[in-house]
């Protein structure tokens, strides 16, 4: 699989929205602090590992500072699951996860994918 992609704007996020279908959508919000970015390649393998029915994509808070409060982010790095129910795309809120904690992801990616 190849490295997941930064969403660039809000227009790509909204984009990506409309394409999922069967697919988890897993996005992580980044603020592209080095102990962020260290993490992330340490977890690139469980996302390298989760499937053609996984999306995975990055966003930086930074540079994209809106989608901090639209997404309700209170601290990063957070990785939001999403999925269609009844045709709808909706966050999975109760398996949002904050914080640099290897095994508490893999185990949360298993157990979603």
């Amino acid at each position: 699989m190849p490295h997941p992609h930064t969403v660039k704007s809000e227009e790509e996020l909204s984009d990506l929205f409309d394409e999922v279908k069967h697919e988890t959508l897993v996005l992580v919000f980044t603020n592209g602090s080095i102990k962020e970015l260290q993490f992330l390649l340490e977890v690139d393998e469980t996302f390298g590992q989760a499937g053609e029915n996984v999306i995975i994509r990055f966003i930086s808070i930074s540079t994209m500072p809106s989608l901090q409060e639209t997404y309700s982010i209170e601290a990063t790095p957070t990785f939001t699951f999403w999925r269609m129910f009844s045709g709808e795309l909706g966050e999975m809120r109760g398996d949002r996860m904050v914080g640099t904690d290897t095994a508490l992801l893999h185990q949360t990616l298993k157990r979603l994918l």
